[in-house]
């Protein structure tokens, strides 16, 4: 049973709990490509090889609903920067897609005919936010952290970085985008944004950006192509026979 494509304007993300589908690992594995067993088998620890075989195999049977496609003949390719996409069959090229897991949590974003990014973080107490903004955030961003009152920093932190590499992962490029060559919005209370952006045909305003709560004790975001994105989100209940999806 196929499922309904996010409309043009739209970006669906749907989240899997590792934990969720452990015992469902041996049916997620049967539809991996060889590259994709090879590559979960070389992690040591076994919730690593957990959570690969989630991602990549959720993500297969997702997409094999939108497209109507068996998931184990879904051909992926990736750019030079890592970024996977649909091997450009027919129409299967207009969707797009992006992944993301930190911890238990494995986050899934698609749209269609626009580009997409999503990222998730486990929160963490222990880090030195403050220093590691200094590193990778924009003049703009550190300002702001810096004058967040302390019970809030972690949070705010988490808040930008997700924004951040949600998307530099919607623009293909990685971390080879500087992280400080551009600024997001990181207060609770502020409209999640793109603020600035120091590239040329890329205006920030072409992005819509959507701050996400997963889980407690993690904190997401998507970054997806065009102003006016609606955000549609819902869990996904992965059984051996039957894929449940309620929009």
């Amino acid at each position: 049973m196929g499922m309904k494509l996010p409309k043009e304007n739209e970006v669906h993300v749907w989240k899997a709990l590792v934990s969720e589908c452990t015992s469902s690992l041996s049916t997620l594995s049967q539809v991996l490509s060889s590259e994709e067993v090879d590559k979960a088998a070389r992690f040591r620890r076994a919730e690593d090889r957990n959570r690969s075989i989630v991602a990549r195999g959720v993500l297969r049977h997702l997409l094999g609903r939108y497209l109507s496609k068996a998931p184990r003949d879904l051909v992926f390719m990736v750019n030079a920067f890592g970024k996977p996409t649909l091997s450009p069959q027919s129409d299967l090229s207009l969707v797009h897609f992006n992944l993301a897991h930190s911890g238990d949590v494995v986050l899934f974003a698609v749209a269609l005919n626009c580009a997409v990014g999503v990222d998730v973080e486990m929160i963490r107490a222990d880090l030195e936010v403050v220093n590691l903004a200094r590193s990778h955030f924009s003049p703009e961003e550190r300002a702001a952290l810096e004058g967040t009152p302390s019970r809030e920093k972690t949070e705010a932190f988490f808040r930008c970085w997700t924004r951040k590499e949600a998307c530099v992962k919607a623009w293909g490029q990685g971390l080879s985008f500087p992280l400080d060559k551009f600024s997001v919005s990181l207060g609770r209370n502020e409209v999640p944004r793109l603020t600035w952006i120091d590239a040329k045909g890329m205006p920030a305003k072409k992005w819509t950006l959507f701050h996400l709560e997963p889980e407690p004790g993690y904190l997401g975001a998507v970054a997806v192509e065009g102003p006016d994105a609606r955000l549609i989100s819902s869990d996904w209940a992965f059984f051996p026979a039957v894929n449940s999806a309620k929009f």
